[in-house]
C-alpha cells in the first residue's frame, strides 16, 4: 500500500525508467504498462476508442465517482451503444 500511497508525490518519477520500481519491488507482472512507454505504437493499438465497430466480444465497463477514467468509461460505453452492441 506504501507504494500505491506514494504514486502522486515521487512514484512514477521513481528511477530506473526502464522497469516500475513497484512491480519489481513486490515481482508483479508487468502485464503491458511497460512496454506501452517502450513502444506507443504498440500501446496505440491496444486502444478502442474510434474502433467501436471491431470489438466481436461482450465488454464488462466499470468507473466511480472519482475515477480519474469515468469519462473514457462513459464514452466507451455510449460507443458502443451506438455501434449497436447489446447492454
Amino acid at each position: 500500500m506504501r507504494d500505491v500511497d506514494g504514486l502522486a508525490g515521487d512514484g512514477y518519477a521513481e528511477l530506473p525508467a526502464g522497469q516500475f520500481p513497484a512491480f519489481a519491488r513486490h515481482d508483479l507482472p508487468e502485464m503491458g504498462y511497460e512496454r506501452s512507454r517502450r513502444e506507443p505504437d504498440w500501446a496505440e493499438s491496444c486502444r478502442v476508442a474510434g474502433r467501436h465497430q471491431e470489438v466481436d466480444l461482450p465488454t464488462f465497463q466499470l468507473s466511480g465517482w472519482y475515477d480519474i477514467f469515468s469519462q473514457g468509461t462513459l464514452d466507451n460505453f455510449t460507443a458502443m451503444r451506438q455501434a449497436g452492441r447489446p447492454r
